[in-house]
């Protein structure tokens, strides 16, 4: 995962009224993990907030390299930790957000991504009751609506499925049934929750290296390569900038209902996948030979667009639109050398 990062992204808690207390953020590494612990100690660095801010990771020396510019700071505090075994922190904790995953690499280990994404759901709950959080909130994903997502999203409540016989469908299912559990907990253990479902997230410092759409085609943009669409392209989906999804994920924790799942995303940034490659063809100033390839047996395309009918309720909704987003993206990696930069740092953790 890269250190890169969007310092204005980072400020997106500004126009949020930051609540005082320990904040304890599992999965500190990943992409989205990362922007939430940033964008916290941004908070702390300009004294909007009395904060302090607990990364638990699995890989204390990637976190320093991360967060080398806080070591020193007494109101921030990088924990090594298994996310499936149970957590020993003596401090109280007011807030948890549990954004640590496994996602699926190879294609043998989904076993291993199903285990461990529901154990890390029953040890983050258990360690949310010791500690008697104040808030909980779990970090979920757009794929826990299965079938649905063939038609659109009809609304934050009602799930689809999946063929429960298909092992490649392991993360989107442990994602669901740690949703159930997550649910089950918070009625069992007497606390304080909600969830949130993310969508296409993209943003500085992004996984190129990942099964990402978004990431596919913008490194082909960005180095000359032919883009390939998987179809024809006329899949839709909600492409969120990381500075949006971050505002909703606070939004989400603060003034979420307890037990509810809110949908977070960029407003006003749906889009195909095919007017994606050609925004980006206008953007990067290349000219572009789109190669899409043939559809799936159904014959039907994806659409992952948001409805967030019920943070629109409670906020405000971001509104980073997709050509604002795209020239943030393209200004950050305005060449080659600090893509490959970025890619070659991936591939050597």
């Amino acid at each position: 995962m890269s250190t890169f990062f969007d310092n204005q992204a980072c400020n997106a808690l500004e126009d949020i009224e930051v609540k005082d207390g320990t904040y304890f953020v599992t999965g500190a590494t990943g992409f989205i993990g990362r922007y939430i612990v940033l964008s916290l100690l941004h908070i702390c660095r300009h004294d909007k907030a009395r904060v302090k801010v607990i990364a638990a990771v699995r890989d204390k020396k990637k976190a320093e390299e991360i967060y080398r510019a806080y070591l020193q700071e007494s109101y921030f505090e990088i924990m090594e930790q298994d996310m499936t075994e149970p957590y020993h922190f003596d401090e109280n904790i007011d807030y948890l957000i549990h954004a640590a995953v496994r996602k699926q690499t190879v294609d043998n280990d989904s076993f291993s991504v199903f285990h461990d994404n529901m154990l890390a759901t029953k040890e983050i709950l258990c360690f949310a009751q010791e500690k008697k959080v104040r808030k909980i909130l779990l970090i979920s994903t757009c794929s826990v609506y299965g079938d649905l997502l063939l038609q659109g999203i009809t609304d934050e409540c009602h799930l689809g499925g999946n063929d429960s016989m298909n092992a490649k469908l392991c993360y989107a299912e442990s994602k669901r049934a740690s949703e159930y559990m997550f649910a089950c907990g918070l009625e069992q253990m007497s606390l304080c929750g909600s969830i949130v479902r993310l969508f296409s997230v993209y943003g500085p410092g992004m996984d190129f290296a990942s099964p990402n759409v978004f990431a596919d085609l913008f490194r082909q943009a960005m180095i000359g390569e032919k883009i390939k669409i998987n179809g024809s392209g006329q899949g839709v989906r909600n492409f969120s900038y990381i500075r949006d999804v971050i505002y909703g994920i606070f939004t989400v924790l603060y003034a979420g209902e307890n037990g509810e799942a809110y949908n977070v995303g960029s407003k006003n940034a749906d889009i195909s996948i095919l007017g994606l490659a050609e925004k980006l063809g206008e953007k990067t100033g290349r000219r572009l030979e789109i190669e899409a390839e043939r559809l799936s047996p159904n014959g039907r395309e994806t659409i992952q667009a948001a409805r967030m009918e019920r943070i629109g309720s409670i906020a405000k909704q971001p509104a980073t639109s997709i050509e604002e987003g795209l020239e943030k993206m393209i200004s950050f990696y305005s060449n080659y050398v600090l893509l490959q930069k970025v890619i070659d740092e991936m591939d050597s953790l």
